[in-house]
């Protein structure tokens, strides 16, 4: 990693509520960090194969085998970031899928606390930085995420909370049974925090995001400055729609001046340019790189990301307007 009067940490862990910000931030501090001169890898929460999680399920036969096999997971990772040379920002993975994975299966909160501390104890010695976006009123903003991503997702979420062990302890269902969950979710990743004795910027929703993202700058140890994306000098050249050889079709639009794709994962994915004919799919490991045909007219754009849950997008993308 490179040397600085003001070294970088081998790891920043980004956690929160859904829809809190988490991997938008996670995926600018990686280029910000990259930016800066350190080298840096964004993890995102889902991707596969995972540092930490690996690439199939852990066992479920007891507890004791699924908190340990986490545990060698997050102890091979330790020693990988420890030997890297690239910054690690880690999204979500820390307290989101800790206490998501443990406490929907119907694991007691005291012993999900002292599963969290253990992982703590593991990362310690690389002096990790923790970002946490806390959500002191946990229910209106997960009622605007589920209005953010739509319906499908809304119903998907409340079928998996009425089948979980939690859910069934407690008689909670619906969409009222899945706001109970997330509260105390919600409530156990905040002991979680205090309980790990990392160092920790708490951030809420009181700051707007350029203060929230200079915080995490100067947190980190970053110089702070608004960033600038790369540009390209006529973004409407890419608007119309395209299609994949598998039929899936995709429509770019302009919103606020900014590229928008419609119907690549939500509703409006933001397009952020990080070089002429290079975007990615904001808050998501994807990006997009535009082909032109003889006359240098956007005639494609190619698909590129790891494998992801339930997401087949990948691949070549024809224009068809």
């Amino acid at each position: 990693m490179s040397q600085s009067p003001r070294p970088w940490p081998a790891l920043v862990l980004v956690e929160g509520m859904p829809g809190s910000g988490k991997s938008t931030t996670a995926q600018w501090l990686a280029h910000e960090l990259e930016r800066q001169g350190c080298p840096a890898r964004w993890v995102y929460e889902q991707q596969s194969p995972h540092p930490v999680l690996g690439g199939a399920p852990a066992p479920r036969r007891s507890w004791k085998e699924h908190l340990g096999h986490r545990l060698a997971g997050w102890a091979r990772f330790a020693d990988a970031v420890r030997t890297s040379d690239a910054a690690t920002v880690l999204d979500s993975t820390f307290l989101q899928t800790s206490v998501f994975a443990t406490l929907r299966h119907g694991l007691d909160p005291a012993t999900i606390l002292t599963y969290v501390e253990r992982v703590a104890d593991l990362v310690r010695p690389l002096d990790p930085a923790l970002v946490y976006f806390a959500e002191p009123d946990p229910e209106p903003a997960f009622r605007r995420i589920c209005e953010a991503r739509g319906m499908a997702w809304t119903l998907l979420h409340i079928t998996a909370n009425d089948g979980a062990a939690w859910a069934r302890a407690r008689g909670a269902s619906g969409f009222d049974g899945l706001l109970a969950y997330w509260r105390e979710h919600s409530a156990l990743c905040d002991a979680a925090v205090g309980r790990a004795r990392l160092r920790a910027l708490t951030l809420e929703r009181t700051a707007d995001w350029p203060a929230r993202r200079r915080a995490i700058a100067e947190f980190v140890g970053l110089t702070w400055a608004p960033s600038t994306p790369a540009s390209d000098a006529d973004l409407t050249r890419y608007v119309g729609r395209y299609r994949s050889e598998s039929g899936r079709s995709i429509e770019l639009s302009l919103h606020d001046g900014m590229l928008v794709a419609e119907r690549l994962l939500w509703w409006g994915n933001r397009l952020l340019s990080r070089a002429p004919g290079v975007f990615e799919a904001e808050s998501w490991p994807l990006t997009l790189t535009f082909e032109a045909d003889p006359s240098r007219a956007v005639a494609r754009f190619r698909l590129d990301g790891p494998d992801l849950p339930g997401i087949r997008h990948r691949g070549v993308y024809e224009k068809r307007d």
